[in-house]
């Protein structure tokens, strides 16, 4: 074989090797960027992968309406782990019924509005029946302008 070659094969290894471990590395659950890991590149895998396998295993229509889960915010700390959160992570609080008593803590809804969809995690308890409060990254998705944030009628699913 020429040197050449070997050379290319030898780089083309690596390559692969490199690639696999990023994409495992990239397989973390959105659970876990919530616990501190900050981390947008594995929010966007986990975005990408989930919205292209996704089934919608119930279908409802609710109103969207906006909160603040910043420290300071008009939202104290998230009920499911008694903490704040950014908004620029897509997350929900769930009417009382939905939320369940903590039961659907970290589980994913998917938020549909026009033709987009928007993968969300369940973080609090919200106090309005037939209502989901979403962060500011939640609205962003469906490129709706700011100042056009409040109310809107969205239909949502858990994943199958």
């Amino acid at each position: 074989m020429k040197q050449s070659t070997i050379i290319f094969l030898i780089l083309f290894s690596l390559l692969i090797t490199l690639f696999t471990s990023r994409v495992d590395a990239q397989s973390d659950t959105y659970s876990e960027i919530l616990r501190g890991k900050n981390d947008h590149s594995r929010l966007d895998k986990f975005q990408n992968t989930y919205k292209r396998s996704l089934l919608a295993s119930t279908s409802a229509t609710y109103n969207l309406a906006i909160t603040d889960y910043e420290e300071g915010g008009d939202s104290g700390p998230a009920a499911c782990d008694g903490n704040y959160h950014s908004n620029d992570l897509p997350i929900v609080s769930l009417p009382p019924n939905l939320y369940n008593d903590g039961q659907n803590c970290f589980k994913y809804i998917v938020i549909y509005y026009q033709q987009i969809n928007q993968v969300a995690i369940v973080m609090d308890e919200s106090d309005a029946d037939n209502t989901i409060v979403a962060s500011e990254a939640v609205w962003r998705a469906f490129g709706i302008p700011e100042s056009e944030w409040g109310d809107l009628d969205v239909t949502w699913s858990w994943p199958a």
